[in-house]
């Protein structure tokens, strides 16, 4: 089985700009979260043993938004975006997060057999 491959937790601090607001290393999970200038709140959550991703978005604490997703296979930095791949025997995808004045996310998918 593979292994979701994850930057340290330093890298992930510097990107959100802040601690994790959950942390349990012994189950491996971690989530973040940040808010853009409209009030807008993502919070991203993952699963290194279940090799898993999650975000929400929030406004004023009312969640609009909850899209999970299993077979990640790395989480990797890229300038002000936050990559992680997926992929499965039949299909590959990806969640970029941007940060800034607006957060976003954009997750795909596509069928590879």
């Amino acid at each position: 089985m593979k292994q979701f491959q994850i930057p340290d937790e330093i890298e992930l601090i510097g990107f959100f700009g802040a601690e994790p607001i959950e942390r349990s290393l012994e189950d491996g999970y971690w989530r973040f979260e940040i808010r853009d200038v409209t009030g807008v709140a993502l919070s991203f959550g993952f699963n290194v043993f279940e090799r898993s991703a999650q975000i929400s978005l929030s406004v004023a604490g009312c969640t609009y938004v909850t899209v999970s997703h299993e077979f990640a296979d790395r989480l990797l930095l890229l300038n002000d975006q936050l990559v992680c791949e997926f992929s499965s025997r039949d299909s590959r995808g990806s969640l970029i997060l941007r940060r800034g004045d607006r957060v976003s996310a954009i997750w795909s998918t596509l069928r590879t057999q």
